[in-house]
């Protein structure tokens, strides 16, 4: 006997009809009628008197009917239960992004999904620390820029990709078109670049160590950053999809560079969470919301 026999038999005595109760439960007459057979020969009785028209409970089924409905619905109540403690964040959802990924895009998506969640506390950060090990085993989800080559962290995270990225240029529009058509390994030697902390690491990563004059900023500094660049003090190099979305402003251009660098924008979660179906339901939230912010550009 299972919970899914005593289902079907509570729904036969409700309707009165094996085709309707099979209907119901979604499951094909055939296979009710043969489950509600194996329930009667475990019993060793008959739970239905099937003489048409008439179709009633046997002495022997109304007293399996009152209990069934209470196993039922205890079994839901302990459903329910799990999920509540599945679901029920005690200690706030501990976020983390770099700078520049929080002041691009995704500070706006969380703080969006706790105003349509309030009931799921985050405390967010916006830090440079997110590239180390031992910050990021205190965070529950952090997004970062990871080399290409790179597939895993740790053994305790789970790695989920959001993107794959091209590092590339962003100058003002002021720029003569023909003076700036690519970024070369020259112009990164010579000219001053802007970029982030973690921008930074993909580039080293990918072997690209001699860097002339270099700013390094931050969320706090993007003005300054913005102003450089118009007033043609060097240039950023970004992940493709914020250097996009900012070139649609007349005032920057986007400028390949002549080489790729690639790199990997990927969501890290704690593996075995507690807060498993909540970590879920945010690491979903965030995939949407950047595919129809970012994908149609």
């Amino acid at each position: 006997m299972d919970i899914k026999q005593l289902t079907y038999f509570v729904e036969i005595a409700k309707e009165k009809s094996f085709t309707k109760a099979a209907a119901n439960c979604y499951i094909s007459q055939p296979a009710l009628s043969k489950s509600i057979r194996q329930l009667e020969e475990e019993l060793n009785t008959k739970l239905f008197i099937r003489d048409y028209p008439t179709f009633e409970l046997t002495q022997e089924g109304e007293i399996l009917l009152a209990d069934a409905i209470d196993i039922i619905d205890t079994f839901n109540n302990i459903k329910a239960r799990i999920k509540m403690i599945r679901t029920k964040v005690e200690h706030p959802i501990k976020f983390a992004v770099s700078p520049l990924c929080g002041n691009a895009c995704f500070g706006n998506i969380i703080a969006k999904f706790c105003e349509l969640n309030p009931g799921i506390p985050i405390d967010y950060y916006e830090t440079d620390r997110i590239a180390s090990q031992s910050f990021m085993k205190e965070m529950d989800i952090s997004i970062v820029l990871l080399p290409q080559k790179i597939t895993e962290l740790s053994k305790d995270h789970l790695v989920t990709d959001i993107a794959s990225c091209n590092l590339v240029g962003l100058v003002s529009g002021q720029y003569e078109s023909e003076k700036m058509k690519k970024l070369s390994l020259k112009s990164f030697l010579e000219e001053t670049v802007v970029t982030s902390e973690d921008v930074l690491h993909i580039i080293y990563a990918n072997e690209l160590n001699l860097i002339g004059k270099k700013h390094i900023f931050s969320s706090y500094n993007a003005d300054y950053v913005q102003k450089m660049i118009l007033q043609k003090e060097g240039f950023i190099v970004l992940p493709d999809f914020i250097a996009r979305s900012m070139a649609a402003d007349p005032l920057y251009r986007l400028v390949p560079l002549e080489y790729d660098i690639l790199c990997r924008l990927v969501l890290v979660t704690k593996r075995n969470a507690r807060y498993s179906q909540v970590m879920e339901r945010i690491q979903n939230y965030i995939l949407s919301e950047f595919a129809l912010k970012y994908k149609s550009t």
